[in-house]
C-alpha cells in the first residue's frame, strides 16, 4: 500500500531537536497513526471481505428461494445478520459454523455435550431429564437439580446474556465444563467438572406400557431417525400386549418435515392427504399416504401444547383432519412454514422460509408475524382442551440423595423389580422416603415414566378416556 502524497516526514539520527520530547512525539503522530491504520486494514480486510461475500450469498439465496416476493434490503451497519433476517420473517435465521454443526448433529441423532434437558425461567435452569449413560448421568446429575453456575458465571447472568445457556453447557467433545448445582430437598450445593462427549440421541423416548393395554411414547424431536425409532417402539409395545397408543408431542418444536410425513403414513389409509406445501418460488407439492402403513388400525391419541410446533403440527393436523386420531391439550404454536438449510462459504448455515404448509382441510396454521403468540385462531386446536399441557417431569420435590440407591436394591428390588410397581406402592408411605427418592434415576429412567407422574397429568388422564 502506498502512503498518501503530501508532506514528507524524514527521520535522521543526526538531527538535534532543541524542542521538548512532547513536540517530537507530536510531529511523529501523523506517521504513527498512518502506520496503525495500514496494519488495521491488512488485519481486518479478510474479515470485512468474508462478511461481504456471506451477505451477498444470503441475498442471492433469499432472492431465488424465499416463500414470497420480497425486496432484499441492505443490512444496516448497526444490525446483526439475524436482526436483518428478522425483517423478512421471525423464522429465517443464520447460524455460526459451530452452531450449524450442532443443529445438524442433533437432527442426525448425535449430540455433543453433557446430556441434559433443561427447563428455564427468568433466572433459573432446572434439569428435567438426564440422558442415561451420558457424562451428566455418570457425574450424578439428577432431574430436579438446579444449575446455579456454569464455569463460575451465575445462571441469572447467562440467561440475560447474548450467549445462550445451552451454548455454555454444551460444547465440543473432549472439552470440560464446571457446573454448580443446588439439590432442593437435601439443600446440598454440588460442584462437578464434566467432560463433554458425543452422545447418541433417540427422539422416541420414554416408551412403555402405562397399563395392560395402553402404550405411551414421548416424541421429543423430528430427527432423521424419528420414523424408524417410533415404528420400532410401537412394534415392541405391541409384543408386550399394547392395544392402544398415546404419543406425546408436547414441547416438540418440530424438525424434519419428511419424518412427520412418514410417521403419518404409518397410520393413514391409501390416498389420504397428509399435507401440501406451496410457495412463490416452489410449486405446490402434495403428500399422500401410500396405504402401506404398519399401524392402520391402532387406536391413537396425541398430546399437544403451546410448544408443539412445525412438524408436530403437521402430524397432529394430518391425523385429526382425517379422523384417524384425537388430540388432547391446548392449541399448538402455529408455525406453518417450510424451511430449507443452505451451507454458506464460511461453513455457517442459513435457514430460510421457502414455502407454507397446509393441513388436509386446506388451512395454513401460521400465526401472523408479530401477532399474539396465544392467538388460538392459529395453530392446531385439539379435540379436547385441557389446560395443563406442559408438565415438568420428574417433579424435583420427589428427589433426595441418589446415593441411597443401594437401600432400594437391598430392601425392595427382589419384591418390587419394576420402578412403576415400587412407586405405586411406596410413594405415599412416609417411612419409605429414603427408598423411593433414592430410586430417582431408575424411576425416571429412559424406559419408564412412573405411574406417579402420569396420574398427576390431567392431559394424559383425559387421553385415557378419549379412545
Amino acid at each position: 500500500m502506498t502512503m498518501p502524497q503530501g508532506k514528507v516526514i524524514s527521520f535522521s539520527p543526526d538531527l538535534k531537536d532543541s524542542k521538548s520530547p512532547y513536540h517530537t512525539l507530536k510531529s511523529l503522530a501523523p506517521a504513527i497513526l498512518g502506520l496503525l491504520c495500514c496494519i488495521t486494514f491488512f488485519i481486518f480486510k479478510p474479515h470485512f471481505h468474508e462478511k461481504e461475500v456471506v451477505l451477498k450469498e444470503i441475498s442471492n439465496i433469499l432472492e431465488a428461494n424465499y416463500v414470497d416476493e420480497i425486496e432484499i434490503t441492505e443490512k444496516k451497519d448497526s444490525q446483526t445478520i439475524n436482526e436483518w433476517l428478522k425483517t423478512f420473517d421471525p423464522h429465517t435465521y443464520y447460524l455460526e459454523p459451530q452452531k450449524a454443526v450442532r443443529l445438524k448433529n442433533e437432527l442426525n441423532g448425535q449430540l455433543e455435550g453433557v446430556g441434559i434437558q433443561l427447563q428455564y425461567t427468568t433466572d433459573t435452569a432446572l434439569i428435567i431429564y438426564v440422558i442415561p449413560k451420558s457424562p451428566a448421568a455418570k457425574a450424578g446429575l439428577l432431574p430436579g437439580d438446579f444449575i446455579t453456575k456454569v464455569n463460575g458465571v451465575a445462571t441469572s447472568r447467562i440467561l440475560n446474556s447474548d450467549i445462550s445457556f445451552a451454548d455454555r453447557v454444551s460444547g465440543k467433545a473432549g472439552t470440560s465444563v464446571k457446573i454448580k448445582l443446588f439439590r432442593p430437598l437435601n439443600g446440598k450445593v454440588i460442584e462437578k467438572t464434566i467432560e463433554r462427549r458425543s452422545i447418541p440421541f433417540t427422539s422416541a423416548t420414554n416408551s412403555f406400557l402405562t397399563d395392560e393395554k395402553t402404550g405411551y411414547i414421548k416424541l421429543s424431536i423430528f430427527s432423521s431417525n424419528s420414523h424408524e425409532e417410533l415404528k420400532s417402539s410401537i412394534t415392541s409395545l405391541q409384543k408386550e400386549g399394547m392395544e392402544q397408543l398415546i404419543i406425546d408431542l408436547r414441547d416438540n418444536g418440530g424438525g424434519l418435515l419428511d419424518q412427520a410425513v412418514k410417521i403419518a403414513n404409518e397410520f393413514l389409509p391409501k390416498g389420504k392427504l397428509i399435507t401440501f406445501t406451496n410457495g412463490e418460488k416452489r410449486k405446490k407439492q402434495s403428500y399422500k399416504a401410500n396405504g402401506k402403513g404398519t399401524f392402520l388400525e391402532l387406536p391413537l391419541v396425541l398430546l399437544v401444547n403451546e410448544n408443539s410446533a412445525s412438524a408436530s403440527e403437521v402430524l397432529a393436523a394430518a391425523l385429526m383432519d382425517n379422523q384417524r386420531a384425537k388430540t388432547v391439550g391446548v392449541s399448538t404454536y402455529g408455525k406453518g412454514l417450510v424451511q430449507e438449510t443452505y451451507i454458506l462459504s464460511n461453513k455457517a448455515s442459513l435457514n430460510i422460509t421457502i414455502a407454507r404448509y397446509y393441513t388436509p382441510k386446506g388451512k395454513c396454521i401460521q400465526k401472523p408475524y408479530g401477532g399474539d403468540l396465544k392467538d388460538s385462531a392459529y395453530g392446531v386446536q385439539p379435540n379436547f382442551t385441557v389446560d395443563q399441557s406442559s408438565i415438568s417431569y420428574p417433579y424435583y420435590s420427589l428427589f433426595r440423595d441418589a446415593s441411597k440407591l443401594d437401600l432400594y436394591q437391598q430392601n425392595w428390588k427382589a419384591s418390587l423389580p419394576s420402578a412403576s410397581e415400587f412407586a405405586k406402592l411406596k410413594i405415599t408411605s412416609q417411612d419409605s422416603a429414603d427408598y423411593f427418592t433414592a430410586l430417582g434415576m431408575m424411576i425416571y429412567g429412559p424406559n419408564e415414566l412412573p405411574t406417579l407422574i402420569l396420574s398427576q397429568d390431567k392431559v394424559f388422564q383425559k387421553a385415557l378416556t378419549s379412545f
